[in-house]
């Protein structure tokens, strides 16, 4: 758990420097570094979101395993993402299904932006 601990205290570490740094007036390509940095806030936000959720895992037994299979995950997986929830097949199986989502989308999309057919008659 350490890893996780040692992840939250670099993250809030950055996002009260960041908050620091906002409070400071800013122009020109300084305010749109800024859009750029607040991007990056909510992304470290996000993952210290995680990274608590995966500590009261932890705290509750359930860390390290699977929200999909109820198998362990990868010790590795772990290693490289500790906040990780789904294994490796259970993520892979998610991607699959919103890609055939997004790609079912875009052909309904498609096709509703097609002229009906109608035959002439006549």
């Amino acid at each position: 758990m350490a890893i996780l601990t040692d992840r939250r205290t670099a993250l809030q570490m950055m996002l009260e420097e960041r908050r620091r740094e906002a409070s400071e007036p800013s122009t020109g390509l300084v305010g749109r570094l800024e859009n750029v940095d607040l991007v990056l806030e909510e992304m470290r936000q996000e993952t210290l979101d995680r990274v608590a959720r995966a500590l009261k895992q932890n705290e509750e037994g359930s860390y390290g395993y699977c929200f999909g299979c109820h198998r362990e995950i990868s010790e590795q997986r772990l290693r490289a993402l500790p906040f990780v929830v789904l294994c490796d097949r259970c993520e892979a199986e998610a991607e699959h299904r919103g890609h055939l989502r997004e790609a079912s989308r875009r052909v309904r999309a498609k096709f509703d932006a097609q002229p009906l057919f109608r035959e002439n008659h006549g």
